[in-house]
């Protein structure tokens, strides 16, 4: 680890068991960082701090290959970036000053308060993104290198209540959205979905699910509690073999990632069950061993569990003509 050069100013004061931090300024090639306030106790073993940094930054593209810090993400790359504004922390709080981040394509500002660390924190928050690509964002990890993201928009999101099921509020544009999900391609999607506490809006989002036309409206309501999900879409073309092909590809990679698999599954145990409705039409349904024209498959499904223990409702699946081949 090498540390810039860098020019220290300010007083620091002990008064007691406390550190008093006044007007604490760190210059640097990259900019200026300005500290304050109080650390209390800071020589017993639960130091309480209450501090503030202001901060104007222009920080260089980060690589973390060849650093050796626990908890960094494999592969992580960051972008060159501007970093301005300011955060106060508490050892249970943190607090946002309109703090910034700008990229060549990002530009992403925070305002609002995360609470009670270490129990059940609460977030008051609001998250205006001007405007960011998804192509540069994709660099950021191997995990999202391997997606090949695409696509750009713009969003501005409240997020309000605790962490583990968060109510979201505010809007996200989003256009020539695409990824690759185990090997199936999605790609030119653009749409704008609508969030408040009570539901997420996702209507006549249009693209393309490996070359395919899908449109699509989608509906979540209640989604911090028991979701009840809406789906109303159609789709020019579906192939069902490389469908679970991808399927089985992205299995694959879960059970590669270590532990990734039983998290998931305890998380999904803890969660209540869902409700769904909706109606997906393929004009074309393939299979390596079939085809048909016209399928439709309609359904109205609750107490939906990952072991689908309690699951109760109806579906219809209607197929028009077709044919198999290759039955032995």
């Amino acid at each position: 680890l090498s540390l810039p050069a860098a020019r220290i100013g300010g007083l620091v004061r002990l008064d007691g068991q406390d550190v008093a931090l006044e007007d604490l300024v760190v210059e640097t090639a990259q900019g200026r960082v300005s500290l304050g306030g109080r650390i209390r106790e800071v020589f017993s073993e639960k130091p309480r701090p209450e501090l503030r940094a202001d901060m104007k930054l222009e920080l260089p593209a980060f690589e973390s290959s060849g650093l050796s810090f626990t908890g960094l993400p494999p592969g992580l790359s960051l972008p060159a970036s501007h970093l301005e504004g300011g955060v106060s922390l508490s050892a249970t709080d943190a607090r946002f000053h309109a703090l910034r981040l700008k990229t060549v394509g990002t530009d992403l500002e925070v305002e609002g308060e995360v609470r009670g660390f270490g129990s059940k924190p609460t977030a008051g928050l609001m998250l205006m993104c001007r405007s960011f690509i998804l192509e540069e964002l994709a660099r950021i990890s191997a995990l999202t290198r391997d997606l090949d993201l695409a696509g750009k928009g713009f969003f501005a999101l409240g997020v309000s209540g605790t962490l583990e099921k968060p109510l979201l509020a505010g809007k996200l544009q989003f256009q020539g959205l695409g990824a690759v999900v185990g090997g199936l391609t999605l790609s030119q999607f653009s749409g704008l979905a609508k969030f408040d506490e009570r539901r997420i809006d996702v209507p006549n989002v249009k693209g393309l699910l490996a070359g395919a036309e899908l449109s699509m409206d989608l509906t979540v309501k209640d989604y911090a509690q028991a979701a009840d999900v809406d789906l109303r879409a159609e789709l020019s073309r579906f192939d069902l073999g490389a469908f679970m092909a991808a399927k089985a590809a992205m299995m694959k990679g879960k059970k590669e990632v270590p532990g990734a698999q039983g998290a998931s599954s305890e998380g999904a145990a803890k969660r209540p069950p869902l409700r769904a409705k909706g109606r997906l039409a393929v004009a074309k349904l393939l299979h390596p061993n079939a085809a048909a024209q016209d399928a439709k498959l309609s359904w109205e499904l609750e107490g939906i569990t990952p072991d689908l223990k309690s699951l109760d409702g109806w579906a219809k699946l209607s197929v028009g003509a077709g044919s198999f081949n290759d039955l032995g």
